[in-house]
């Protein structure tokens, strides 16, 4: 393989602390990487290796704080393990890639995979005095799934996702992505895409869909997480809990696939800003084959 992304790498260019943007904290980031991956499976175990050499290309933007050191633009190898057991009913859902935020489960997953990278330059970075990102220059990362589903009813549906991370040594550039409504990142409803990058958690999602007409279903869904040092200061030790709670519509029509949803997040005593926090996320898809 061979990918890049230029500019909003891991959503980078934003900087969310207690629900509230601060731009002067955020910047650009690029990267450009060749990878190789292998993978082997006897249903339903499979086992997935992957190694790969990345470039990353840093810089400040017109918003970023004049004392903010940025990341060094180095190289970066990375290595992973991952183990999957699939016993999930099939669903065109996970098969076409414009069907991703409310990917229907009947069965159980679960996977687990290690991550272990080093990095040419592991200099400090970010924020004058603060210690959060003083990465080591070797990181080993663990992530974990769960997936469930059951459908008591042909017209009901109970789903439950769950998912656990625990790094050492990292920094915000390698940190799983939590918080918003999208397929890229463990799930929140209500606080904003990306609000809190975790070395340390703990998620679940529990969601009741109901059949509507045609192949489309609408439905309610919880979720709650227990997240480590939210208010970004480098105590790992520290956690907090963070709930939200929403509604969505996954509408199937052919090959078209509407996804919206409507998430509320409570103050649970983490926020900066007034709560309760509220936010919406709107996907169009279509598939020409």
């Amino acid at each position: 393989q061979a990918r890049g992304e230029a500019f909003i790498a891991g959503l980078l260019p934003d900087y969310f602390l207690g629900g509230e943007n601060l731009p002067e904290f955020g910047f650009n980031a690029s990267y450009a990487e060749l990878a190789g991956d292998a993978n082997v499976g006897i249903a339903p175990h499979f086992i997935h290796a992957r190694v790969g050499a990345k470039r990353w290309f840093f810089a400040k933007n017109g918003s970023t704080d004049d004392a903010f050191v940025l990341p060094p633009s180095d190289f970066v190898v990375e290595s992973e393990l991952g183990y999957t057991l699939w016993l999930i009913d099939g669903d065109i859902s996970w098969a076409q890639p414009h069907r991703t935020t409310q990917r229907r489960v009947h069965g159980f997953g679960f996977g687990v995979r290690g991550n272990l990278d080093w990095r040419a330059d592991d200099s400090a970075w970010g924020i004058p005095g603060n210690t959060r990102n003083a990465p080591d220059q070797l990181i080993p990362r663990v992530h974990q799934w769960m997936r469930w589903g059951w459908k008591p009813t042909s017209a009901l549906r109970l789903q439950f996702r769950q998912e656990f991370g625990w790094a050492d040594g990292d920094d915000d550039i390698t940190r799983s992505r939590v918080g918003g409504m999208n397929a890229y990142v463990s799930p929140i409803a209500g606080v904003p895409w990306a609000a809190f990058l975790e070395s340390r958690f703990v998620t679940t999602r529990l969601a009741l869909a109901v059949k509507l007409h045609g192949e489309s279903e609408a439905g309610v869904v919880a979720d709650f997480g227990y997240l480590s040092d939210v208010d970004r200061v480098g105590d790992f030790d520290t956690f907090e809990a963070v709930v939200g709670t929403g509604i969505f519509y996954d509408g199937r029509y052919g090959p078209w696939q509407v996804d919206l949803m409507l998430g509320f997040s409570p103050d649970t005593g983490w926020q900066r800003v007034e709560a309760p926090l509220v936010s919406g996320y709107l996907g169009v898809g279509y598939a020409f084959r």
